[in-house]
């Protein structure tokens, strides 16, 4: 049963702009045992499902990255955009939450978001029709059925550096740019950054680098865009960066910044349903529904896959992964 409804949502095509038919089939299917509301965001609509007054929510984002693919399934796996990230928690959220109205379970929801992949539009705005009786969002991201307890915050800089352009059979007499964003991406990776309670490293991504227009001039431009997965508040690292790169003249940093969060009861409820936690260097759209209320993320296994044309879910994790949303709502977690 699960295979086949996973297989019937990912031939949806929710590519992110494109989730409004997802959500129409969703809606349509879900009033039968909840109270449901679309939320509009921009062309799209969120979409909450409840039944009684929620003290728990299962949520998950409706977005898939481009392009869309042709699925299948076999004995052992579904394939296709979307199976791992993230409509296989979506398939076992619902099949979960229909099975516990099933059992006279209630005072539970269901969220889910649009815009994820691209911009956190949903959850931006998903944040507003959260009930205040909500105590616990589970977001289903692939976790490998482990439960996130935190992840890293995302300090996105880019750098630009000026120099002076010269022939390039005299670079002594120019000022190169490259060379000083060399400089800075050797800085930047020598830095000892802190460190948190339960966050320990600060990955750093050199994601792009550009400059010059021929071989024979000395650029007088070049920058680059650099991503850390910050441990501690990324505007303490960017502290760090900028006392450490104030020698370098001719540069100009532009950051943006989303800082780190922290589950208060994920170690508590790992416990409950015998599960391990682990913490996650991926951000995900927990810091905002965390201003409201507290949070896990626990998904399927298989995050190698995601994002790729080989992506894929397994059935027998699937069922899985069932049966542990029905556990949370049925012994009522929170």
């Amino acid at each position: 049963m699960e295979d086949d409804f996973l297989l019937e949502l990912v031939r949806i095509n929710s590519v992110s702009g494109n989730e409004n038919k997802l959500v129409d089939f969703l809606d349509k299917r879900l009033k039968k045992s909840f109270k449901t509301k679309k939320q509009r965001v921009n062309k799209n609509h969120n979409l909450i499902a409840f039944k009684g007054k929620p003290k728990i929510l299962l949520q998950a984002h409706l977005d898939t990255v481009p392009p869309f693919l042709k699925s299948r399934k076999d004995k052992k796996f579904v394939y296709g955009r979307g199976t791992n990230d993230t409509k296989g928690q979506l398939a076992a959220m619902i099949l979960a939450g229909e099975k516990a109205i099933e059992e006279g379970i209630n005072d539970f929801g269901l969220l889910f978001t649009v815009e994820e992949e691209t911009s956190f539009g949903g959850a931006k705005k998903a944040v507003s029709i959260i009930p205040k009786t909500t105590k616990l969002i589970v977001i289903g991201e692939p976790t490998n059925f482990k439960i996130v307890e935190a992840h890293n915050g995302i300090l996105d800089l880019k750098i630009k550096a000026f120099g002076k352009s010269t022939h390039g059979s005299c670079p002594e007499k120019g000022i190169n740019a490259i060379e000083k964003i060399i400089e800075i991406i050797r800085t930047i990776k020598k830095i000892d950054y802190p460190k948190g309670r339960i966050l320990k490293q600060n990955p750093i991504n050199i994601a792009k680098i550009s400059g010059g227009i021929a071989s024979n001039v000395v650029p007088d431009y070049a920058e680059t865009q650099i991503v850390i997965r910050t441990a501690t508040n990324p505007k303490e690292t960017l502290k760090k960066i900028k006392e450490n790169t104030k020698k370098i003249k001719g540069i100009k940093i532009i950051s943006q910044t989303l800082p780190p969060v922290i589950s208060k009861n994920a170690k508590k409820i790992a416990k409950k349903i015998g599960l391990k936690t682990i913490t996650f260097r991926g951000y995900t759209e927990a810091y905002y529904f965390s201003k409201k209320t507290d949070f896990i993320i626990l998904g399927l296994n298989d995050f190698g896959t995601i994002h790729s044309k080989k992506e894929k879910a397994s059935i027998k994790e699937l069922k899985k992964l069932t049966k542990i949303y029905y556990k949370l709502l049925e012994e009522k977690i929170i």
